[in-house]
């Protein structure tokens, strides 16, 4: 089995902490994705230094917020 796990926000990076080490307990193949909707250490990158959080497989899709003018 293969999970996608795609982040945008900061509050997803601690829901998903517990579930991705208990999903890598089963050895289930995870490939995580970080859009970098928030990007720099101080919005995202200190949840990842956090124990049990792994590094994404994928960072910075290079898409932008869309806000109409």
């Amino acid at each position: 089995m293969h999970m996608l796990h795609v982040f945008e926000a900061r509050p997803n990076f601690m829901k998903a902490a517990p579930v991705l080490s208990a999903l890598a307990e089963h050895n289930i193949r995870q490939i995580l994705v970080h859009t970098c909707k928030h990007d720099g250490a101080q919005m995202s990158d200190v949840f990842f230094a956090e124990p049990g959080t792994p590094e994404p497989d994928v960072y910075n899709l290079g898409a932008q917020s869309f806000v109409p003018t």
